[in-house]
């Protein structure tokens, strides 16, 4: 047996040991999240995600896939992804400060910058209001930076104009 044989065999079955070490990890961690429930209330969905994506690194490390611009690339795509989710994330936190603040809900008369109407439907992303034309207008909630509501003790104060 020649010496480059022993050293090839020697590194298959090193890789076959790193990869039957990263499964049993993976499956330790997978039952340990399913055995509790973490702070972050993990849940088993997860959990098997978790441990279909280290599976599936430990065997393309084993066949000698190189995994670094794998993993730089799924890092630039996460990226990519938390930058588009940008303006939902800013709705979802004007949203829920809207409506843990009770600046206006739904019945109220307000003004949106130049906007005004009847506040018909609101959630933790959009304010729908419709005007006293009957348009409806639908308003992203982090383009809103000042609101007017015209509610006042109870009272709806309108304009001349009827709604």
């Amino acid at each position: 047996m020649s010496n480059h044989s022993v050293k090839s065999k020697f590194h298959f079955w090193k890789k076959c040991l790193r990869t039957s070490v990263l499964c049993i990890l993976a499956i330790a961690l997978s039952l340990s999240f399913s055995s509790s429930q973490s702070a972050w209330g993990q849940s088993e969905f997860f959990n098997g995600i978790a441990l279909f994506g280290l599976g599936a690194l430990a065997i393309l490390s084993a066949i000698g896939f190189d995994l670094i611009p794998l993993l730089a690339g799924a890092g630039i795509v996460g990226i990519a992804i938390s930058f588009a989710a940008q303006g939902l994330i800013k709705d979802v936190i004007n949203g829920f400060l809207i409506i843990l603040e009770d600046q206006y809900a739904v019945g109220d008369v307000i003004m949106v910058g130049e906007l005004r109407g009847l506040v018909e439907n609101m959630n933790l992303r959009i304010t729908q209001i419709r005007n006293n034309e009957g348009q409806l207008i639908t308003i992203p909630n982090s383009s809103i930076a000042i609101v007017r509501n015209l509610r006042f003790l109870g009272l709806m104060i309108y304009s001349n104009q009827a709604f």
